[in-house]
């Protein structure tokens, strides 16, 4: 016991102190050509280290400077696969003694302790008070724990960090716009702690729900982390008022998504505002088609209760066909839709798939895809997701979770309550899809 205790230290220090060691000194490009080069090609002074701009990304010192959190490194690529691998080799280790929390194939375990790292560091945006810090085991934790938490240089952490304070504030802005009651959805939760340290400040404040949604086995492990080590480090946090609700769902799943939604909607107490909250989920989300599907439930279902006025999504994510690099992968929105092929139900090239809309006039494309702009086109995404909704917000970031923003708008006075079973009914050729079509269950 006391041996694999030390070598999981010796991992985690590791991990710790080669990014220290392999990273912690900028190293200037040599001569003018190669100053000139980084400034033009990637926005920085010169140096190796500075912010990675790459052509066409130009926004993430805005991104930075609107966050108030610092860019990650523009270290070399290879830099930033030791680190993933360092990581990868450490967390079995922090975890092998671990009752609550499993290593898995999942990104939810790094992306805690990334979490950990940013929350742990007082005075910043993202400073949570060691929320996070406090799902983790013990002992092995303190790699992460303050000051040590200063010694990580910003590579993977810094990107989550960016979204984690930008979401934090847009959710503030959305919960700003109704004075009354409203029901915050997360989907694809994970072990975030943003409900705990919202229902803490706002328990007392009636009205106010969360309701997280992700895969069964990571909400059974984080119900298993907050009774039996939350609770104990902080008692009372997690008081009844205090509490999200944790669902099982598979996001692939037309069924499943539809009984979760009714369930989180339906203990909600008549909100006048629904607000779905997609951090880094929807890009795992099979087929690409799929994801904007799941949107589509969400806005049924906020508009299938009686009393919403408002339907809000807070989204760090990344959006179908809207980055510049998905222009070019059109077939990748209609492949594999369903298991019955499209000939064998007469529909030949007809789009069905929610992502693949503009192949119904024989394009290869999603039509949003024609605009020029980033913007433009995740505008365009967002009021084909359903007509009331308009983006207020835009803020693209690095990452594979590259497009953040917030989309909003007023739901008909009048609401009809509709079935699980219709959830995703559409009156339009391109929101054609059958409520049997799933995709595989791979979030």
């Amino acid at each position: 016991g006391g041996s694999g205790t030390m070598r999981g230290l010796g991992g985690l220090g590791v991990l710790a102190w080669a990014l220290v060691l392999q990273g912690g000194w900028p190293l200037p490009i040599r001569g003018r050509a190669g100053a000139r080069r980084a400034r033009e090609t990637r926005g920085g002074s010169g140096a190796l280290f500075q912010p990675r701009l790459s052509p066409g990304r130009e926004d993430l010192e805005i991104c930075s400077l609107r966050t108030g959190v610092p860019p990650p490194w523009n270290a070399p690529r290879g830099l930033w696969r030791a680190a993933w691998r360092l990581q990868e080799a450490a967390l079995p280790q922090a975890h092998r003694f671990d009752r609550y929390l499993e290593k898995s194939s999942f990104v939810n375990l790094p992306v805690l302790w990334w979490k950990a790292i940013a929350g742990n560091r007082r005075g910043t945006p993202t400073a949570d008070g060691g929320l996070a810090w406090d799902l983790l085991p013990p002992v092995f934790r303190w790699v992460v724990g303050w000051p040590l938490c200063w010694l990580y240089p910003p590579l993977h952490h810094q990107n989550v960090a960016i979204r984690t304070a930008y979401l934090d504030r847009a959710l503030d802005d959305a919960l700003e716009k109704t004075a009354g009651q409203a029901a915050v959805v997360v989907l694809g939760a994970g072990f975030d702690t943003r409900s705990l340290r919202y229902l803490a400040r706002r328990g007392e404040e009636s009205g106010l729900s969360f309701s997280e949604l992700d895969l069964p086995e990571v909400v059974a492990q984080k119900q298993r982390v907050l009774d039996h080590r939350l609770s104990r480090r902080r008692p009372g946090l997690l008081s009844v008022d205090r509490r999200p609700r944790l669902l099982g769902v598979d996001l692939n799943s037309h069924e499943s998504l539809a009984q979760a939604l009714s369930e989180a909607l339906g203990s909600s107490h008549h909100p006048e505002q629904v607000v779905f909250l997609c951090e880094a989920v929807l890009l795992y989300l099979r087929p690409p088609g799929r994801r904007a599907e799941v949107l589509k439930q969400c806005v049924a279902a906020a508009r299938g209760i009686p009393g919403v006025e408002r339907v809000t999504f807070v989204f760090a994510d990344r959006l179908p066909g809207v980055a510049e690099r998905d222009r070019d992968a059109p077939r990748a929105f209609g492949a594999n839709v369903t298991s019955m092929d499209r000939t064998e139900r007469g529909q030949s090239s007809v789009g069905v798939d929610a992502g693949d809309s503009g192949m119904a006039s024989g394009r290869s494309a999603p039509f949003w895809a024609r605009f020029d702009s980033e913007e433009e086109r995740a505008r365009s995404f967002w009021s084909s997701v359903s007509p009331a909704l308009e983006l207020q917000d835009w803020l693209p970031k690095p990452g594979l979770a590259c497009h953040m923003g917030i989309a909003t708008g007023k739901l008909e006075a009048q609401q009809q309550p509709q079935t699980s079973s219709t959830t995703s009914a559409s009156s339009t050729e391109w929101e054609r899809v059958s409520p049997s079509n799933k995709g595989p269950k791979d979030t």
